[in-house]
């Protein structure tokens, strides 16, 4: 890879588009120790949240 190529790699945003919080069933992770777990990780450092049927783990996020 040329340095032109990883420059432009470098400045990509990783992102995880499928997250789930504690407001669907299937899922055990609290707003808040989602935001704390994309502040960790090296390179996600956004994400979708997609709760079933409802926005409020969305807006739960978007409060923090």
């Amino acid at each position: 890879m040329d340095s032109a190529a990883k420059n432009e790699r470098a400045n990509l945003i990783h992102a995880d588009l499928h997250v789930h919080t504690t407001f669907s069933s299937d899922s055990t992770i609290q707003p808040k120790q989602l935001i704390e777990q994309l502040n960790a990780h090296t390179h996600v450092k956004a994400a979708a949240v997609t709760d079933h049927d409802t926005v409020r783990g969305l807006e739960a996020v978007c409060k923090l």
